[in-house]
């Protein structure tokens, strides 16, 4: 593990990128549930917001786990936040966009 100007390596974790993975496979299957169930948690519940997730920064494992990768743009969301950002979420979801409008104002 090691560093550079650019990039610092805290743990090297061995698995297959999900751009990488079959759109058949069962590992991208189960990863869409997990995926949300994560995000949802970190930005509804723990005030958290991954900003770079991509397929190449999501992993699958070989102990058939998802790991999240490249936390270098994480950005703390309160409370206050966190609850309009649901609020947004639930209207788009519901196709309601008088609420939408609303939510985002």
């Amino acid at each position: 593990l090691g560093a550079t100007r650019d990039v610092l390596v805290s743990e090297w974790v061995d698995g297959r990128a999900l751009n990488e993975l079959s759109d058949r496979s069962w590992q991208l299957k189960k990863s869409v549930d997990c995926i949300r169930n994560a995000y949802c948690q970190a930005l509804y519940v723990d005030g958290y917001f991954h900003a770079d997730c991509h397929g190449g920064n999501l992993l699958w494992t070989a102990k058939d786990e998802l790991c999240v990768l490249d936390c270098g743009l994480m950005v703390e969301i309160g409370r206050e936040d966190s609850l309009a950002l649901l609020s947004l979420s639930l209207a788009l979801a519901a196709r309601d966009w008088a609420r939408v409008v609303s939510a985002a104002a």
